[in-house]
């Protein structure tokens, strides 16, 4: 073998656990619909409900109808965009200013300075909004109206078209508005005195206008990676209105939903609130912790430093000396990048578990350290990684110490995860220090540097490069050294399914590939501490604005379906790296040359405004199925449409349906029993198929002339009646309504 090996082939006799690695050689417009009736969607009463119902219960339920209405899928993406576009800038700024004593901070304020133009302009339209409505009362202003004024602004292109994360997140703000507007203005036809604060709509506007800067800081200091000190949930009153609502903030997985559940429940809080006074509480705890938000610390870029200070020391170290005091002065700053490290490190000891996994780290790096190892061992590691993406140009000086690096902190990450039982156990802390660093050896070196047997003998292994390279050192994602054209044959292609319900099949398809197999490039990138996509975006495909950049990028259902994907190991499938966040994978397939994008393919929208609830279901169809569909209605193939419908909705897009609806009952303070969003999601595409095969023969015209549209594809809108709220938690909806509408209109 090529490698480096001992004369026993396990490494210095001192050394406690088995080092991963073999001895070193020295070297030197107004929408088309068509509205299906169906029998027994009748609306309930609600004003009758309510007659009976007690003051206190009539305030819940005007908080729990108006909180339905904030929740809003497409400002939630909205503001998702923005931490995307405002994360790449800042990463790309960096780069700038890397030579400059406060490059990160100057990038952080080229950034602030960008979201505080576009929270001017939010200012400005919703200044000219409150004006225009002033104290005209809810239900004196017509949806028309309100359609009216929020289409002006709210146009969405994110499925088929560019995005601009500004345009888009100005509109979705004013839709909001319009959608609290249309909320409030059914509970007040229906009786509900609860929410007679609400009448002039200008208020709402006025609202608004105080909470998006905190909004828009918060956004900043998740896409600059600030990490704020722990905060109290806002608006804890209204919360404590919705049971459960807190449970379901803490379990919150998407960023971006949290950031906006927070405005829903302030802004919601504040117009239920019986006086002004009362209304100034929760916008003022908003903007106490957007400050503590903005004054938080920097631990993302004392990572960076302690990253880079501890290559050097391990490439300049003596050789075979102990670097037990480096990994002590590592680990905590790894801990404080770790908002999820449990209780367990404070109880046991912090000093003590910093002190007993720095000496086994040291032990399995220590034959690795000194100037004569740097050298070869960047050699290696830069033939498996640089060289492989097309990065020779690059020093090679710090490379080797620098996986080293990475193989320590994945292992500090994985370990610290264990629960505090296990953490108590040394001789168990020091097995799971031995397998964490092994699998992270395994992750970073190529073959040739680990010892006989480890590697598993793969001859086309690739290894996981940090990621930017250059930006000041600030490493934000991986990306897989191994990238080779693979073939993808239409089986294969249906197999492949994306966190959104959708295949892989599908996206070729749409993406107007039509012949099989097809011979992809299968990228795979995964995020570190800090990493968000619009990092990924920003530097692997730059030649895009941003936010549309953003859609070439995709996560797997099931990563081992699809070729060329790297194994992720039985560590990272359990620890904090296969967490939202640190360890998230993404892939971009490329087929001659061209990305296939992500699109989303339904919506939701939950109404709660009256005793009997309502879920919309909105299937997003894309323009190619919707002229398939359209065509084969006219040639009466009735069949083919519906089995065409039953592949969209199969078990991948139910899986998806039924997590998305959970998260938005939780929100909401719904709690189904166990195993009820996927019990509901099956019956919702059980009435679809139903729906469609009884009612869309009948429609061939309306949907042709849909297809037709200039807006590309077309929206099949299910509206769901349930009887009351029970009928909700049991999963027992009553028959869908059916709209047809051209383009991606959501809900």
């Amino acid at each position: 073998m090529s490698g480096f090996e001992t004369e026993n082939g396990i490494g210095p006799a001192d050394t406690l656990l088995l080092s991963p690695f073999s001895a070193p050689e020295v070297e030197t417009e107004a929408p088309t619909t068509w509205e299906v009736p169906v029998a027994g969607a009748l609306e309930t009463p609600f004003s009758e409900a309510l007659a009976s119902a007690g003051e206190e219960e009539l305030e819940a339920q005007a908080v729990t109808a108006l909180t339905s209405e904030l929740e809003d899928e497409e400002f939630t993406e909205a503001v998702a965009a923005l931490i995307d576009e405002a994360a790449g800038r800042h990463l790309r700024s960096t780069g700038t200013w890397s030579h400059e004593a406060n490059g990160g901070r100057l990038a952080a304020a080229e950034v602030e300075q960008w979201l505080e133009t576009l929270a001017a302009e939010a200012d400005y339209r919703l200044a000219q909004f409150e004006e225009h409505f002033a104290d005209r009362p809810v239900d004196a202003v017509s949806e028309l109206e309100l359609e009216s004024m929020a289409g002006a602004t709210a146009s969405y292109e994110g499925v088929e078209g560019l995005v601009d994360a500004q345009e888009q997140f100005l509109g979705k703000l004013v839709r909001k508005a319009a959608n609290v507007v249309k909320g409030a203005a059914k509970l007040v036809k229906r009786g509900v005195a609860a929410v007679g604060k609400l009448l002039p709509v200008g208020r709402v506007f006025a609202l608004l206008r105080k909470l998006v800067r905190p909004l828009l800081q918060r956004v900043l200091a998740k896409a600059i990676g600030k990490l704020p000190p722990a905060l109290q949930p806002a608006a804890r009153q209204l919360a404590g209105r919705l049971p459960g609502a807190a449970e379901a903030a803490e379990e919150q997985e998407d960023e971006a939903a949290g950031l906006t559940e927070q405005f829903d429940t302030a802004l919601a809080e504040a117009l239920l609130a019986p006086s002004e006074a009362g209304a100034s509480a929760p916008l003022a705890q908003l903007e106490a912790e957007a400050a503590a938000v903005r004054d938080g610390g920097f631990e993302l870029e004392a990572l960076d430093d302690a990253r880079q200070r501890l290559s050097r020391q391990l490439s300049e170290a003596e050789a075979g000396s102990d670097p037990t005091a480096e990994m002590e002065q590592f680990i905590p700053v790894v801990m404080a990048a770790m908002p999820l490290v449990k209780l367990g490190v404070k109880v046991i000891g912090r000093q003590k578990i910093i002190g007993f996994i720095a000496k086994l780290l040291a032990q399995l790096i220590k034959p690795m350290v000194g100037p004569q190892i740097a050298q070869p061992l960047s050699q290696h590691v830069a033939d498996a990684g640089l060289r492989l993406l097309g990065l020779e140009a690059e020093s090679r000086d710090l490379v080797g110490a620098e996986a080293l690096v990475a193989a320590a902190e994945d292992t500090i990450r994985e370990v610290l995860s264990l629960p505090e039982a296990s953490l108590q156990q040394e001789l168990l802390l020091e097995a799971a220090v031995q397998d964490a660093f092994e699998e992270a050896a395994i992750r970073h070196f190529p073959e040739q540097v680990l010892r006989t047997g480890l590697s598993g003998g793969e001859d086309e292994r690739g290894i996981w490069v940090p990621m930017p390279r250059g930006a000041g050192a600030r490493r934000r994602y991986r990306m897989y050294s191994r990238v080779r054209p693979v073939t993808i044959n239409r089986l294969t292609a249906r197999s492949v399914v994306f966190r959104e319900g959708d295949t892989l099949e599908e996206r070729l398809l749409d993406e107007g590939f039509t012949s099989w197999p097809v011979t992809a490039e299968v990228t795979t990138y995964e995020l570190l501490p800090g990493g968000e996509l619009g990092h990924v975006a920003a530097f692997e495909a730059s030649d895009e604005a941003l936010a549309d950049a953003t859609l070439q990028f995709a996560e797997l259902e099931d990563e081992g379906l699809l070729p060329g994907m790297p194994p992720r190991g039985r560590a990272l499938g359990r620890s904090a790296m296969g967490r939202p966040g640190i360890g998230r994978r993404y892939v971009r397939v490329r087929v001659a040359g061209r990305p296939i994008r992500r699109r989303r393919r339904f919506a939701l929208r939950l109404d709660l405004t009256g005793a009997a609830p309502q879920l919309m279901v909105s299937l997003l169809v894309s323009e190619r199925l919707a002229h398939i569909l359209a065509g084969e209605l006219t040639r009466r193939r009735h069949a083919v449409v519906v089995a065409a419908v039953r592949r969209l909705i199969g078990p991948a897009w139910q899986r998806a349906l039924a997590v998305r609806i959970g998260r938005m009952l939780a929100r909401r303070g719904i709690t189904l029993p166990e195993g009820g969003s996927v019990k509901l999601a099956a019956q919702i595409a059980a009435a679809l198929e139903r729906v469609v095969a009884a009612r869309l023969p009948e429609a061939a015209a309306t949907l042709a002339t849909a297809a037709k549209d200039p807006a590309s594809g077309i929206t099949l809108t299910f509206a769901f009646p349930f009887a009351d709220r029970s009928a909700l938690i049991a999963a027992t909806p009553g028959e869908p309504t059916l709209t047809i509408r051209p383009g991606a209109r959501r809900v």
